[in-house]
């Protein structure tokens, strides 16, 4: 497994793995609150080669405004779904998906067992104390972080997946025709596509449109997941109430000026860092916790994400965290035609995790 991950512990509840040199394309299948996102890779001589990807707005099917966060029926989830398989000219029919951090709960454990008999028996008692739904309405999977044979205790990462949520988004892959190989959580995907082996202990950022996700990675591992209220979509409406423009003007605005210098209004930066100002407090807030109790510092940060696009985000964050802030390109992991490189780089946040889920194949 590349640098360490444990990435493959959900295989036996959602499928099995392809193999690795796998010559037949995968559909990375990222379905965001917003969009979708798909790429498209094969294997090519044992290098993950980039075929298509697109992404497609799901405001629209909602009868909405495009950057709004959705909740579409299964017949128009279907619907979306068939137009960007169309629209990105996909002509692979096997997906690796990753579901939703929203439609997820994980945590970390620490047991008073070490066999893996008695962790079985101790994790559903356990996880009723953390899980606020009936565990009949999830499935749960986890893996060991550390054992420490002296205490008899292991910690484990323990991961409940709403059953609902996973069997809609199958129906929809079945109903466009395609076959599922597998399915892994979005932190795992994304945090495939980010790290580096130069850089293995870091913190993820996730830019999303209903929420921002912090991954804690250290020494190649996800030891900690935090979601915070509020992403793109809360910045949006924040710009449109205080600028008293229409939700598609600020979008617009967002994507165009973002944290920039702008002569004519300058209350769009200002406003902008008001409504992140929250979000990103409770970050260094986390950040700060995990390092007081681990000693471990995060003196790297990634950014993932479409939030990570908005224009001079890294210096913001980089200043308010008093860390060096990276805009992620995950793009770099595969092969692609060089004439692409400008535009991959732009997007290539945007698309982290459909890359990671697609790039599965070519590590296991």
């Amino acid at each position: 497994m590349a640098f360490g991950f444990d990435l493959n512990k959900l295989k036996s509840l959602f499928g099995a793995d392809l193999k690795k040199g796998s010559n037949g394309p995968i559909v990375g299948v990222d379905v965001g609150a917003s969009s979708i996102k798909l790429v498209q890779i094969h294997m090519e001589k044992e290098v993950p080669t980039l075929d298509t990807y697109g992404e497609l707005q799901l405001g629209p099917y909602d009868k909405t405004d495009i950057g709004r966060a959705v909740s579409l029926s299964l017949q128009r989830s279907t619907e979306a779904f068939v137009d960007i398989v169309r629209e990105s000219s996909v002509t692979g029919t096997v997906a690796a998906l990753s579901i939703s951090y929203a439609a997820s709960f994980s945590t970390t454990l620490t047991l008073n067992a070490t066999s893996e008999e008695e962790i079985a028996s101790l994790v559903p008692v356990e996880a009723r104390k953390y899980i606020p739904v009936s565990l009949n309405e999830v499935t749960l999977d986890w893996f060991t972080l550390a054992t420490n044979e002296e205490k008899k205790q292991t910690t484990i990462f323990l991961v409940a997946i709403h059953n609902d949520g996973f069997n809609d988004l199958q129906n929809v892959l079945t109903s466009a025709g395609f076959s599922l190989a597998y399915a892994e959580l979005e932190p795992f995907s994304a945090t495939r596509s980010a790290l580096s082996p130069e850089s293995t202990t870091v913190a993820i950022i996730d830019l999303g449109a209903s929420a921002t996700k912090l991954y804690l990675i250290e020494e190649g591992t996800l030891q900690k997941t935090h979601s915070i209220a509020g992403g793109g979509v809360a910045l949006t409406t924040a710009l449109a109430t205080g600028l008293s423009i229409p939700f598609a003007d600020a979008e617009e605005q967002k994507r165009l000026v973002g944290l920039g210098a702008h002569e004519e209004n300058p209350n769009i930066g200002q406003l902008l860092r008001g409504s992140l100002d929250k979000t990103t407090n409770e970050i260094a807030r986390v950040l700060s916790d995990y390092t007081a109790r681990s000693g471990k510092e995060f003196a790297t940060v990634l950014l993932i994400g479409g939030g990570a696009s908005m224009v001079g985000i890294d210096a913001y964050l980089g200043d308010k965290l008093q860390r060096k802030v990276t805009i992620s390109t995950p793009f770099n992991k595969v092969a692609y035609p060089a004439f692409l490189e400008d535009s991959l780089k732009e997007a290539g946040p945007s698309f982290a995790v459909a890359i990671g889920a697609a790039l599965r194949q070519s590590i296991v």
